[in-house]
């Protein structure tokens, strides 16, 4: 058997929830014929969540993709921490989905800082939680 008759079609990702032991999240897929459940234990889900951005790459490199085909997310609130060993925290919630935290280390800050005063930006900065409209 190949590897490709060994594995479920999946035609899209229905719904989760959280297991009764609080420990568990369980991903319903939609296959083909049925719902294929998946059991993450959420120690595990950010590297599931990792795995699936590197076949995304992988799938199509960055690179290569025009930016009307890449997955944009929208953001509606924001922070911006510090953490323990000098980089910093930013932290970006995507509506009606949840949060996603990024380390940055002081150079991606300050390309950042370098890219941002290029735009034409309101002299006021918002607070953390707070976007300008």
């Amino acid at each position: 058997m190949n590897e490709q008759t060994a594995a479920y079609r999946v035609k899209g990702a229905g719904q989760f929830k959280l297991a009764e032991d609080n420990h568990t999240v369980i991903i319903v897929f939609d296959g083909e014929e049925e719902q294929l459940p998946l059991a993450v234990p959420l120690d595990q889900i950010w590297n599931l969540i990792s795995l699936l951005v590197m076949a995304t790459d992988k799938a199509n490199p960055r690179g290569k993709m025009a930016l009307g085909k890449r997955m944009v997310l929208d953001v509606d609130w924001w922070e911006m921490m510090p953490a323990v060993d000098g980089d910093h925290v930013l932290g970006l919630r995507v509506p009606g989905t949840g949060f996603l935290d990024f380390r940055l280390h002081p150079s991606v800050l300050a390309g950042m800082r370098d890219y941002l005063q290029t735009l034409d930006l309101p002299q006021s900065a918002s607070e953390p939680g707070k976007l300008l409209s």
